[in-house]
């Protein structure tokens, strides 16, 4: 609703010129005004709501900053829990590469150490044909000595000495000399090729 003031001055005299006496249209003309002018507010009224609400104004304030502080305590308190987390994961990360790193050695190592295996291995494959090649050859040189004087012998050529010697003919003593009449000498035995 919509506040109006009239003019008191000019409304009590029209109610004169109607037909008023003065000093009862002054009255109506005051009391109508009190009337009007009592729901109306003044600058006082509205200095003191403006002040009031300011007041008001600041409290929600006030809360808001105490509320916003709680938030940004707890914001705070996460984001350090967070970084203490992050922190321990980091640490559990950075040990996790130092592990890594050393099997990343380990390995390293091994690979050496695979590879000098390998190198034995290859010198002793080198070794063994050798050793192969020698036992083959002492192999050749006994086997001929065991079967050459046995195929020397039949085809008539004079048979070389082996390595085997032959069965040792018993040489008598000088007693069983006086004994015996007859004497055996070992040049007197055949070959060992033609005694079998």
């Amino acid at each position: 609703m919509k506040a109006t003031v009239i003019d008191t001055l000019r409304y009590a005299n029209r109610l004169k010129e109607a037909g008023v006496e003065a000093g009862q249209a002054e009255t109506m003309s005051r009391a109508l005004n009190d009337e009007l002018i009592e729901g109306l507010a003044t600058k006082g009224d509205l200095d003191n709501a403006v002040s009031e609400l300011g007041g008001k104004i600041d409290a929600l304030d006030a809360k808001f900053e105490v509320r916003f502080a709680g938030v940004d305590a707890r914001f705070a308190e996460m984001e350090g829990k967070f970084d203490v987390r992050f922190a321990g994961m980091e640490g559990k990360l950075t040990a996790m590469e130092g592990k890594l790193t050393g099997m990343d050695g380990k390995l390293t190592g091994m690979d050496g150490k695979f590879e000098a295996v390998d190198a034995k291995i290859d010198g002793l494959r080198s070794q063994n044909r050798y050793v192969f090649l020698v036992l083959a050859l002492i192999a050749g040189l006994g086997f001929y000595n065991a079967t050459a004087p046995h195929f020397l012998g039949k085809i008539g050529q004079p048979v070389a000495e082996s390595s085997r010697s032959a069965p040792a003919a018993e040489v008598p003593t000088a007693t069983d000399t006086a004994n015996t009449s007859s004497f055996v000498s070992s040049e007197a035995l055949p070959p060992p090729a033609a005694r079998a």
